[in-house]
């Protein structure tokens, strides 16, 4: 490999400020403290040298970007200095205990692929390949993306088996709502007019911002825009969150929109989903550092996890509203056992597909559906699943600290001033 003038004047550099770092702060106690802040500060500095961008969806993107080894030895260096940092760090505040966990999974992260790249170089991808599986080295690589995605060290059997575990007790919990629907049936199930489902989207939405109070700070809220989804790209979803523009989007186009989708999408995407853990975000005094890092399961995992709490938010009124949120979640529980199987055991979409009609018969258009998005983004759909059961873990985690003082208010408030955060991480930050 062959570098250029600024990046070897950039190792040079570096090398030189990281020696006279180390030389110094193993020396003092008081000086090992700020061991932290030198971490912070060559993340914010130098990162950008890496040329790494973000993890994408598309799996060859990502492959493409985190095996190239044009800037393997920057690399390289850069983690094992910022590992060595952490190493010598004694965070003592919450604050420094939350960021030198960020910093950890970072460095852990990526030093596993760093080494992995060392012995094998950069990944050949076939000219069109369509599957992870048809990749040399897809083994290692799956596992790495499914721990990127998740923000987890947890395997990819790992992550199978819980997946097989939630889509059991989302079984379960169906048959008992259908059978309350059918005690309590409801007359209306599809709404095809776009100005009644725009009012009923207002309403609900209006119900949800009246009981917030009950399960967070109400100050957190700010005002969001709805309106119907204008993007074909995107019709394959109920709807959608625009960050940008504040804006939850309805997608209606051809068909009805059933009704059992309106609460639980209006949860996840607006408040007190992704609009609200956005709007509380942009007032954190978040690290700078921050800028570089994506946790996606954090994000994703927030949004599934508030879909629980309908019932004290004002909606969920009747049991088909209860059963949409159910059956969405039972679809994303049976994503995580066959993401698994066909990029990682090899399976045939053939098997996926018998394994999804066992588990949800009578759809197999959605099934088709989503075995190739899986195949196209691989790891992707762990995010919602395996971060809303972690956010729910710290949950039963903060209730033991706290006993009877702990509540779902205080422990929200808690998490969500945190920032993002690896949901691997979780049960090791402080929230009492």
């Amino acid at each position: 490999m062959t570098l250029g003038a600024n990046a070897r004047a950039w190792l040079l550099r570096s090398s030189l400020i990281f020696s006279l770092f180390v030389g110094v702060t193993h020396t003092t106690n008081a000086l090992a403290d700020r061991n932290l802040e030198h971490a912070k500060a060559l993340y914010e500095t130098e990162y950008e040298m890496l040329g790494l961008a973000p993890i994408t969806l598309r799996f060859q993107d990502n492959l493409n970007n985190f095996s190239a080894t044009e800037t393997l030895e920057l690399q390289q260096q850069f983690y094992r200095k910022l590992g060595a940092f952490l190493a010598a760090a004694q965070p003592t505040t919450p604050l420094q205990q939350l960021e030198h966990a960020l910093l950890g999974f970072e460095v852990d992260l990526n030093q596993q692929r760093l080494s992995h790249m060392e012995k094998t170089g950069s990944v050949t991808i076939p000219e069109n390949t369509s599957r992870l599986s048809s990749v040399d080295g897809q083994g290692f690589w799956y596992e790495w993306l499914v721990q990127k995605w998740t923000g987890t060290a947890l395997s990819p059997e790992e992550v199978q088996a819980m997946g097989e575990s939630h889509l059991a007790s989302l079984q379960k919990q169906i048959v008992i709502t259908q059978e309350e629907l059918a005690r309590r049936p409801v007359l209306v199930t599809l709404i095809d007019d776009p100005e009644e489902l725009q009012q009923v989207f207002e309403s609900r939405a209006h119900t949800i911002s009246q009981n917030l109070n009950r399960l967070f700070p109400a100050s957190y809220a700010k005002p969001f825009n709805i309106q119907p989804g204008d993007n074909e790209a995107l019709a394959q979803t109920p709807g959608y969150y625009n960050r940008a523009t504040q804006t939850f989007h309805y997608n209606l186009f051809d068909t009805p929109y059933r009704v059992q989708d309106i609460d639980w999408l209006l949860l996840h995407e607006a408040d007190p989903g992704h609009h609200f853990q956005f709007s509380v975000l942009e007032d954190l005094p978040t690290a700078s550092f921050l800028d570089f890092i994506d946790f996606p399961g954090y994000a994703e995992g927030w949004a599934a996890y508030i879909e629980n709490f309908g019932e004290p938010l004002g909606v969920y009124q009747t049991p088909l509203d209860r059963l949409g949120m159910l059956e969405w979640n039972r679809i994303r529980a049976l994503r995580v056992v066959l993401d698994v199987g066909l990029n990682y055991q090899g399976w045939s979409k053939g098997k996926a597909m018998e394994y999804w009609r066992r588990e949800i018969p009578d759809a197999d258009d959605i099934g088709n559906r989503e075995i190739a998005r899986m195949l196209r983004w691989p790891g992707q759909v762990h995010t919602y699943v395996i971060g809303a059961l972690l956010i729910e873990a710290r949950w039963e985690q903060y209730r033991s600290e706290l006993g009877d003082e702990a509540t779902r208010r205080g422990f929200h408030q808690a998490l969500l001033e945190l920032g993002p955060i690896p949901p691997g991480k979780l049960a090791e930050i402080p929230l009492a």
